[in-house]
């Protein structure tokens, strides 16, 4: 009986959490470095975003996602979209998913270096956890592309895929534009994607 009572409790948090939209602490570090100071009041806020990879690319398609939260969030914060021949400023993205070793162990992991642990799994095939990576890179078009900005976005072993990630993560890498620094970020945020 008292196997029963255990299992109902350990099923009734695993039900509250679920309900709740499966919200976890996000933790991610963003360091964002420039080639010189950027007076952004005296220039246009105009904008373009440029994929790097080719259309036939395999990392073509989370490339023009991420480009496309990045352009979303640039618009919030005023920007505006214009031709990348009329813009003065050229926003790239780099990105890289490191797939952690699968391992034994109990639980489910929710996020940054934490987790409510609800049951024991061997994990045998793909890897559900990773380390991700994104970079932002902003390059002013005053006669010649120029570096002028970049922000590295850094995860550790997190289980969501990066464009439900980048959804939370971008948004604060941009909002920090034209600075220098280094943040330690912890989000609460939800397992579900932002449209």
């Amino acid at each position: 009986m008292k196997r029963y009572t255990i299992f109902f409790k350990i099923l009734s948090v695993s039900a509250i959490i679920f309900a709740s939209g499966c919200a976890y602490h996000l933790r991610y570090t963003i360091k964002s470095d420039f080639n010189q100071r950027v007076d952004i009041e005296q220039k246009g806020k105009t904008f373009a975003v440029e994929p790097r990879t080719a259309p036939d690319s395999a990392n073509f398609q989370v490339e023009s996602d991420l480009l496309h939260v990045i352009e979303q969030n640039l618009k919030d914060l005023g920007w505006i979209a214009v031709p990348a021949n009329d813009a003065e400023y050229i926003f790239q993205v780099d990105f890289e998913t490191e797939n952690i070793k699968p391992e034994f162990g109990f639980g489910a992991f929710f996020g940054g270096d934490s987790g409510f642990y609800l049951f024991g799994q061997l994990n045998t095939g793909k890897s559900d956890y990773s380390n991700h990576f994104i970079k932002i890179t902003a390059y002013e078009t005053d006669g010649e592309r120029v570096y002028t900005w970049s922000a590295d976005i850094t995860t550790g072993r997190v289980s969501q895929d990066i464009k439900t990630l980048a959804v939370h993560m971008i948004p604060s890498a941009l909002s920090r534009f034209p600075e220098q620094g280094q943040w330690e970020m912890r989000e609460k945020v939800h397992l579900h994607r932002k449209k």
